[in-house]
């Protein structure tokens, strides 16, 4: 049906809105955020069209669930102008929340979609009366992205991690960023806003970071200035992709995780890289951190001094120590490390430089 309203005239429309099923709405309307089905989600098999967070289509973390689905509703904030999208070049983009799922992937479901998707009545390039701008009195927009966090689970694997509440930082499970392909690097970018300048990862999820930077443009690498590791592990868990050739530039481009450290490092004078080591990547004297990323690192010339590792320990077991240090990172996760945090319920070591 909206396709054939974008082409030609617009009849009678019925929405709905929070209080129920009424008539058109108007800008007088402000009391109720109108809602809207979705449409044209099948368009691109499978069904479903992410949420974006800007208005742009490549602006996408491509959070499963992260969006909506044929059948759902969206109910709209307001509206700007953003890149042309569908047959007909729309530039209309609604900032919207999800009605039958508010929240996906622990996150509030909610971000900008362009009205090619949404049934609103309307002809391409206009937004529906009963939707204010953005930037004249519409409420505001999500908040902007600082940093990613990449997880070492799906939200489904477990309920002991706890995602950050921080609106500046999004986590991406593990499905999302690390392909089923061993070692192969081509999902976690896609998770990377244009606004994020730090990427985070805890046990597993260091290699999100590295994943990404492997394939980031030289603009890309120039915007990310920070990265953290939290707790990434000794010498066996390092002893895999950590210590092989990824493809960083395809066909046949292939470098190992910590050049691909130094790279960024050696391009990005204001880039860091912090090491949030509990008893798990200290053992050994550091072995796994030393051997697997530190030596090839220094054979390349990094400036030591942007390199740091931060020592901590805690009352349990090494295995609870290293929940424990993700939980106690958590308010750390959007910023550049220059110094050591004080994290809470944990013991602070030497920090030191490779």
């Amino acid at each position: 049906m909206k396709l054939r309203q974008r082409l030609g005239q617009v009849g009678a429309v019925v929405i709905i809105t929070a209080a129920g099923v009424v008539g058109a709405a108007s800008a007088a309307d402000s009391a109720n955020l109108p809602v809207f089905p979705v449409m044209n989600t099948s368009e691109q098999p499978p069904d479903g069209v992410w949420f974006r967070y800007g208005p742009d289509p490549s602006q996408t973390t491509r959070t499963t669930g992260v969006g909506v689905y044929r059948g759902e509703h969206v109910r709209v904030k307001c509206y700007t102008i953003g890149t042309a999208l569908g047959p007909y070049s729309n530039k209309i983009w609604y900032y919207a929340y999800d009605v039958e799922r508010p929240t996906a992937a622990g996150r509030s479901n909610e971000g900008w979609i362009n009205t090619h998707y949404v049934d609103d009545g309307m002809t391409a390039n206009h937004a529906h009366p009963s939707v204010p701008s953005c930037s004249g009195g519409g409420s505001t927009p999500a908040p902007i992205v600082k940093a990613v966090y990449f997880s070492p689970f799906n939200v489904r694997d477990s309920t002991r991690e706890t995602w950050s509440s921080d609106p500046a930082v999004h986590s991406v499970q593990k499905d999302d960023w690390k392909s089923p392909k061993q070692c192969v690097d081509d999902l976690a970018l896609g998770n990377v806003p244009s606004t994020a300048t730090v990427l985070t990862g805890w046990s597993l999820g260091r290699l999100g970071p590295v994943y990404a930077i492997a394939r980031a443009s030289g603009a890309q690498r120039q915007q990310i200035d920070g990265i953290t590791m939290i707790d990434p592990g000794n010498l066996t868990t390092l002893s895999g992709c950590d210590n092989s050739n990824i493809l960083v530039k395809p066909p046949l481009t292939f470098r190992r995780p910590s050049l691909i450290l130094a790279d960024w490092l050696k391009a990005n004078p204001s880039a860091r890289l912090t090491i949030l080591s509990g008893n798990i990547t200290a053992e050994n004297s550091h072995a796994g951190i030393q051997k697997v990323y530190f030596n090839d690192m220094r054979a390349a010339g990094i400036d030591r001094s942007r390199v740091l590792v931060c020592n901590y320990w805690g009352p349990g077991s090494a295995e609870h120590d290293h929940w424990e240090m993700y939980r106690a990172a958590m308010p750390y996760l959007n910023r550049i490390l220059t110094t050591c945090p004080a994290l809470t319920g944990l013991k602070q070591g030497v920090s030191w430089h490779p």
